[in-house]
């Protein structure tokens, strides 16, 4: 979430100071700061996997743009609802499968096997991205303000689907 959090601080000061916006430069920003406060994080896998995976997909962008626009271009309507959805289906099972290749050799690496969880990611990579992470935030924030109570809450709202998608 802290990782994640840079990630945005970053993004959020080049939109705010009316930058072109350079997703690689917010990687490398973020990771630059975290570094910086703590060097030894530099062999922390979690940061490893935080910043390849992030660097994966700034990196196959444009490809998604690409694919997606040839596969079912976008429109609005609802008669452009199922190529839509098609064109949406597609970018996440893109985005799992550019994730995977990219961790592999490191989670080879790191944990002598190589699962293919892009099943899982397809379903993980929704629900991180409309749930469990805005949750999240909204909990830091929540702290942050000193409200305790409604971080509680907040936090608890994200690790539910969590939990659904452990059991799997």
């Amino acid at each position: 979430l802290l990782r994640a959090a840079m990630m945005l601080l970053f993004v959020g000061w080049a939109l705010f100071r009316n930058r072109p916006l350079v997703l690689a430069d917010a990687l490398l920003w973020a990771v630059a700061a975290i570094l910086l406060l703590d060097p030894s994080a530099l062999f922390d896998l979690r940061l490893q996997l935080s910043a390849l995976c992030i660097a994966a997909l700034v990196w196959a962008q444009p490809l998604f743009g690409l694919l997606a626009l040839k596969l079912a271009p976008a429109g609005s309507g609802w008669k452009t609802l199922p190529r839509r959805f098609l064109r949406a289906t597609l970018l996440v099972l893109l985005s799992s499968l550019v994730i995977q290749v990219a961790l592999g050799p490191l989670l080879v690496k790191a944990f002598g096997l190589f699962g293919l969880a892009m099943p899982l990611n397809a379903l993980w990579l929704p629900v991180l991205g409309l749930l469990v992470m805005p949750c999240s935030f909204l909990g830091l924030l929540a702290v942050i303000l000193h409200l305790p109570g409604l971080a509680e809450v907040f936090f608890y709202l994200a690790t539910v689907p969590c939990g659904w998608l452990l059991e799997l």
